[in-house]
């Protein structure tokens, strides 16, 4: 009989920064104080549901970068997806993405090792799995977790059955814990060349970052101790039956500088039970060190819906048959490690005078927006505005053009945050203005063309709008 018991860590947030490790394995969980992990853990209520979750043959979990939890499990060739608001929370089945090959050329991750995952700060998730007829294990993406069907390879290749413990992309790197223990961390570029090999000291089984800001993120990695029991070898006894992995209840925790390859034991921690694999290590914000702006962030339009990806946008709403545009996507995200001051909004490239303005249709409670010149704006709040209000406030940014008519071409909002530490990317709003026809003669003798349900016959006069992209300099 094999007895696996698994640990789970993970982060929790607290006013918008994380502020807890918490170590969860079977029914029980443990927090630690970010800013001493190696404080005696304080013991929690149990958690029931996270026994159950892997009753429910979910064996990994992630964050999101919408704050959710993502639990993962390998059928077949797909990746099962359940949500969560919180770890111990009902889990809301949303997906089942499959890797572009049949079921039976392929497996899964083993659970020995959790399943490898990553989300990067655009929120697409990477995994590994086994390609058996092509002799490799591969490397995956998926850009959207909640609706694509399909996952892309991409060129990191492995030996077949290798082991892929954990993953993480910092800025423009890859690094991908892998191999028998002690494991090496494999270095990729963000073209997946593979830069350097490194081989820890000491044998670690999992790797989180937490970012406090761009200039300070924390490389944390994890394994069992005492170095006898990390290995990947099980105890058997055959004249009593018995094969078991080896137990411990020692965890010992590491500060990782992977640029200077330091590596600094901080502490054991001490849990009641063994354990014998350590699943899963995450950090709600992890992800955010794949950005180079990850302490103050503004992306317009977070699913690209409006194509000019990652950060910009341009609304469907064209100016051709009203007045106004929304300057922002549905899904326009905000993240700041440290409070927004003031976010800037300067409406360039206008042709047609004061007729061309923004507003903002609704100002969320705790914020203030003023236009502080004739195309210069400002949104702010009091220095506790929690970066959802901020996002709420752009969803309601409106591009108004009241001329009749208006001139042709293409108008440029921009959008810049501002914080104590960090002046954001500069992003911008693209709205199209269409040319006006006012009148047209190019309709040939004798014939009568259909326009917008009417009939025009020779000598009409034809007003219209239609985009300069789609020839509305002329009719036919």
């Amino acid at each position: 009989m094999i007895r696996i018991v698994h640990l789970l860590i993970f982060f929790c947030l607290t006013e918008g920064l994380f502020a807890q490790i918490t170590l969860g394995f079977l029914k029980n969980s443990y927090e630690i104080d970010v800013e001493n992990l190696c404080a005696k853990p304080q013991n929690k209520d149990s958690c029931e549901t996270i026994y159950l979750h892997f009753e429910k043959n979910y064996n990994n979990y992630s964050y999101a970068p919408d704050g959710s939890i993502l639990f993962l499990n390998w059928i077949g060739n797909s990746t099962r997806f359940g949500r969560s608001a919180y770890l111990c929370e009902n889990i809301e089945e949303i997906n089942r993405p499959v890797l572009p090959y049949p079921a039976n050329s392929m497996t899964g991750p083993s659970i020995l090792v959790g399943i490898p995952d990553f989300f990067d700060h655009y929120g697409r998730h990477y995994t590994f799995a086994n390609l058996t007829y092509k002799n490799y294990t591969g490397f995956f993406v998926i850009n959207d977790y909640t609706k694509d069907k399909v996952y892309t390879e991409l060129d990191i290749k492995f030996p077949l059955y290798f082991k892929i413990a954990d993953m993480m992309i910092i800025g423009d790197r890859i690094f991908i814990l892998a191999g028998d223990l002690p494991r090496n961390i494999y270095i990729f570029d963000n073209k997946y060349e593979l830069l350097e090999i490194y081989t820890p000291p000491y044998p670690i089984e999992k790797m989180t970052a937490s970012v406090e800001d761009c200039d300070n993120i924390h490389i944390y990695g994890f394994g069992k101790y005492p170095l006898a029991y990390a290995n990947d070898s099980m105890t058997n006894i055959p004249s009593q039956g018995i094969s078991v992995f080896a137990e411990t209840d020692s965890i010992i925790i590491f500060d990782i500088d992977l640029n200077a390859k330091r590596f600094d034991s901080l502490c054991v921690v001490t849990i009641p039970e063994k354990i014998a694999r350590i699943i899963s290590v995450t950090s709600p914000t992890e992800y955010l060190a794949s950005e180079t702006e990850c302490d103050l962030l503004i992306d317009l339009d977070r699913d690209n819906s409006g194509r000019y990806y990652p950060y910009d946008f341009a609304p469907d709403e064209h100016l051709c048959f009203g007045d106004t545009a929304p300057v922002t996507d549905r899904d326009v995200y905000v993240h700041a490690t440290f409070p927004i001051d003031t976010i800037y909004i300067t409406l360039r490239d206008i042709r047609d005078g004061n007729s061309e303005y923004l507003t903002m249709s609704s100002v969320p409670a705790g914020l203030t927006f003023i236009q502080s010149t004739p195309t210069s704006y400002m949104l702010y709040g009091n220095g506790t505005t929690e970066d959802s209000t901020y996002s709420q406030a752009l969803k309601n940014l409106v591009y108004h053009n009241t001329s009749s008519p208006k001139t042709y071409g293409v108008r440029t909002i921009e959008i810049q945050g501002v914080n104590a530490y960090k002046r954001s990317l500069l992003v911008n709003s693209y709205v199209t203005i269409g040319i006006t026809i006012t009148t047209d003669s190019l309709l040939c003798e004798n014939e009568n063309i259909m326009v917008n349900g009417k009939t025009y016959h020779p000598g009409d006069t034809i007003s219209e709008w239609r985009l300069a992209d789609e020839g509305c300099d002329t009719l036919l």
